[in-house]
């Protein structure tokens, strides 16, 4: 079996895929975390690679056999296993009804052997053949990360020896950052993304997203705050994996990009339950000082004063399970609009008690009729007005679709704002090749023009990200190792 040789300079050969196309399939095992506050998701997921080298054609390798094989024709036998092993081209079969199964076309022999299970199967050294993601190369970055991903473990391996198809397979962690749109919160809707972005032009590299790739793509259904998944529309039309087209740099290159989308959709009832049911028997219970005689003023200003203070204590307490947005959200304008109305008693007492009528002071004990018939009016307008409101609240919370934002809407929601963002920090951002986000190699400034053109396209995408959203560590030099926890390195 032969191997490539190490170049003049001593280093390996540079990556290498037939037509310049890696396939791409991203499966999506647990959401861990979504913070509303952080505006971060973190993910474990899944990510395969797929392409083919045509220097691994025909690669001959050797496959351990179980014992049931060891009759096989071509079998060799080793005296320090003592186990039987085939020397040949393997194949991984493909199709529902071959699922597990193996090729090995054993040299000699026409008929190739078809294994349901086997024991090992040697590699070959990768290193020799060009890292897609290693030290001596790095073909894609993660974008949106908001900290070093941990590796959890990773493996590679020819799948198919007759065409030299190779298998790359990474099981991570990563927390991502995401401009969430939340003007209604909490009947809102999020689109969760991060971006696996080439680091070298289309020319050279282009990503594909795997065929079949969208089925099964995200194994979360439902989480206790979120449902994951469209719910409504063309699922072929709202893709979970697409292909895109980063925009060009200064020199005019493009860059390949695959988009990982999960779509959530909160569900409201925990703050409908902790913030709207509280207030609104809270306001409710304010109406109860209508009772109070209007020859009793300080009395009906001391109940309103202390649903006021009830109420801010309770803005107090839910604050941080609340959204903190340069604008105001659906529940921020509910809990100010509590606010205001118990405000209104307060002026309509002052009201009635100034410019009502002009009567003597023996008179103000006695209030006529009118001026009660108006504070009675006046308290059941404001009673209608507080239930109006929350019969429109319980239509949304009973038929969503009603309030909801189409994902389309959504989508352009959030990319106007990361656009913004791209403005703001056009001077300061930079992309980081995903080996480098994991290991903190900082780049240096006499690296090549490809490395600097990586560098400004790694956000060259319709969704921008601001610059916090990029690695700024150095000098960590090993990759975190499977099952290892990496350092946690907060980016700012």
């Amino acid at each position: 079996m032969s191997e490539p040789s190490e170049n003049k300079s001593g280093k390996y050969q540079p990556f290498f895929a037939e037509k310049g196309q890696v396939h791409v399939r991203v499966q999506i095992n647990q959401i861990l975390a979504v913070s509303i506050s952080e505006e971060t998701f973190t993910v474990e997921f899944d990510l395969f690679f797929r392409w083919q080298d045509p220097r691994l054609r025909d690669y001959q390798t050797r496959l351990w056999l179980v014992p049931d094989d060891s009759e096989l024709e071509g079998a060799q036998f080793c005296n320090r296993s003592q186990l039987h092993y085939l020397v040949g081209v393997f194949k991984e079969l493909k199709g529902p009804d071959q699922a597990g199964k193996v090729q090995m076309t054993v040299k000699g022999r026409k008929k190739p052997h078809t294994l349901h299970r086997y024991q090992f199967k040697e590699e070959p050294d990768f290193d020799k053949y060009g890292e897609f993601i290693g030290e001596h190369s790095g073909q894609v970055t993660l974008s949106r990360l908001m900290e070093t991903p941990e590796l959890l473990t990773s493996h590679q391996r020819i799948s198919d020896g007759t065409t030299g198809e190779v298998v790359l397979f990474q099981k991570l962690i990563g927390k991502f950052g995401e401009n969430m749109e939340m003007k209604k919160f909490p009947f809102d809707r999020q689109l969760l993304r991060f971006k696996v972005t080439a680091t070298v032009p289309t020319s050279v590299l282009r990503l594909k997203v795997e065929e079949g790739s969208q089925k099964n793509w995200c194994r979360v259904k439902d989480l206790p705050e979120y449902e994951i998944g469209v719910l409504e529309g063309d699922a072929s039309v709202h893709k979970t994996l697409s292909e895109k087209t980063g925009d060009s740099t200064h020199t005019g290159k493009h860059y390949a990009q695959l988009v990982v989308t999960i779509y959530a959709t909160r569900k409201p009832d925990k703050y409908l339950v902790n913030v709207v049911v509280l207030l609104f028997l809270l306001v409710l219970s304010s109406f109860s000082g209508v009772v109070v005689p209007l020859t009793e003023p300080g009395e009906r200003e001391g109940s309103m004063v202390t649903f006021l203070l009830t109420i801010m204590a309770l803005k107090y307490i839910v604050q941080d399970q609340l959204p903190s947005k340069a604008y105001q959200t659906m529940i921020d304008k509910y809990i100010l609009f509590s606010f205001v109305l118990l405000c209104f008693p307060a002026i309509e007492l002052v009201y009635l008690k100034t410019f009502w009528n002009d009567k003597s002071e023996t008179d103000n004990s006695q209030p006529d009729n009118s001026e009660t018939s108006f504070d009675r009016i006046f308290t059941w307008i404001l009673f209608g007005v507080w239930l109006a409101m929350h019969v429109l609240i319980l239509t949304y919370y009973l038929y969503p679709w009603t309030i909801l934002d189409t994902w389309d809407t959504v989508k352009l929601n959030q990319d106007d704002v990361s656009k913004n963002w791209k403005n703001e920090s056009k001077e300061e951002s930079s992309g980081r090749s995903w080996f480098s986000c994991l290991c903190g190699c900082a780049a240096t400034a006499g690296e090549s023009e490809s490395d600097s053109e990586t560098d400004s396209s790694s956000d060259s995408s319709g969704v921008a990200v601001p610059a916090s959203f990029h690695d700024s560590t150095a000098g960590h030099q090993q990759w975190p190792r499977a099952g290892s926890i990496s350092p946690t390195y907060k980016l700012i």
